[in-house]
């Protein structure tokens, strides 16, 4: 079992135990595809998912499902896959002002991608999405890319306008942002990684949030 897949907008939900229904983060570790909220819940199960179960990558069903057994759980932090937190910028809709929040990030199924920001909290209305900002003022290249997530049916809705944003750009902009906003700042510009994120990170976002449209 291993930490939950991820959908190439950058998901961050967390799935239902296939035995129990209560929210889990872990998966079977051979077909990535069925999640369980603990190892007992996965043996309990197996009789029955072996049948289903096709190893990670394989377009069929693996004949030798049969006889493969299901690995131990882990838990969104353990020995050899420990959670990191690093600092984001919060553009919450309903504030008056940007502010820096602690985020918890769980290492991603895919080595060469960075580990998985958990923002449930603030995207209750349903699975945020990200946009990568490479560019920074006067068009340089950033040495720290930003990640923004937002969520698009705030954006489609165009409902609630987001007051933090509208308050840094002064009411100026092509079109109000709506909907909660978390900014996190890459290590590098592999964006394998994720770097702390502050106020030296805001002249380049209030161009960006000004030119998004």
């Amino acid at each position: 079992m291993r930490t939950y897949p991820v959908a190439t907008t950058g998901s961050n939900l967390i799935s239902q135990c296939q035995v129990c229904a209560s929210p889990c983060s872990a998966w079977c570790d051979r077909c990535k595809d069925a999640f369980y909220c603990s190892k007992e819940h996965l043996d309990m199960d197996w009789p029955r998912h072996k049948h289903e179960c096709r190893r990670w990558g394989s377009r069929d069903h693996d004949p030798n499902a049969a006889n493969y057994v299901p690995q131990t759980a882990s838990t969104l932090s353990s020995k050899h896959n420990p959670a990191i937190r690093v600092t984001a910028l919060l553009f919450a809709a309903n504030e008056g002002r940007e502010r820096v929040i602690d985020v918890t990030c769980i290492p991603s199924p895919d080595t060469h991608t960075a580990p998985i920001p958990i923002l449930d909290e603030y995207f209750p209305e349903g699975i945020p999405e990200s946009l990568n900002i490479h560019k920074g003022m006067n068009d340089q290249d950033l040495r720290f890319p930003l990640c923004v997530w937002f969520s698009p049916t705030a954006l489609t809705l165009h409902s609630p306008t987001n007051r933090s944003i509208q308050k840094l750009l002064g009411g100026v902009g092509k079109r109000p942002w709506c909907g909660t906003v978390v900014v996190l700042k890459y290590n590098g510009s592999r964006l394998q990684g994720w770097a702390d994120a502050g106020n030296p990170e805001i002249p380049t976002l209030a161009k960006y949030f000004m030119e998004f449209y």
